[in-house]
């Protein structure tokens, strides 16, 4: 092979792996991490999201026929979606504390995001929730069919970072963030 001809075919090599590399860190991945140390097993598991796209567009019809939305849901859509809207609106804001001799509950809005924190004797949980992304997909959602792809429309609308940390009373925590 002449040198013209290995530097074209390295040319597109390369080319290749930084198309690659581009698309990685352009693509929304969740990445879930569970850590049991009383049994010393940590796994790591990075998903990008376009495989759950990918997996949903191939699941078959009949999974979901008994999913049904409770009529009590649907009779509650503009309510739930006025309330999302307020939320939306609000600046930084505590919602709702809650402080008992075993727990403490903290509800607030912070940046565009619904932040649920419990800190309680047995677990500590955080969750962070897109309110534009929520209100987007329920928005559009036909309130009448439950829809698995309702929840990746949530996750691709949902800033990097932590989305859900727990951690229970023996130190075994499971973390979703999005990254």
């Amino acid at each position: 092979m002449n040198q013209r001809g290995f530097s074209t075919i390295l040319a597109v090599i390369g080319a290749a792996l930084l198309g690659l590399a581009a698309a990685t860190f352009i693509m929304d991945w969740v990445v879930v991490d569970v850590n049991v140390p009383e049994d010393d097993i940590r796994i790591v598991a990075p998903v990008p999201l376009v495989l759950a796209d990918i997996a949903l567009a191939f699941m078959p019809e009949e999974a979901m026929e008994e999913a049904e939305v409770p009529p009590e849901l649907t009779a509650q859509r503009d309510a739930i979606l006025a309330g999302l809207e307020e939320l939306l609106t609000l600046e930084d804001a505590t919602l709702v504390s809650v402080t008992t001799p075993e727990e403490t509950v903290d509800v607030s809005v912070d940046d565009g995001r619904l932040m649920v924190r419990v800190d309680a004797e047995d677990a500590r949980v955080r969750c962070t929730l897109p309110l534009k992304g929520i209100h987007r997909t329920l928005k559009r959602w036909d309130w009448e069919e439950v829809d698995p792809r309702m929840a990746l429309d949530i996750l691709h609308a949902a800033p990097r970072g932590a989305l859900v940390d727990v951690e229970d009373e023996d130190g075994v925590r499971v973390r979703i963030s999005m990254w």
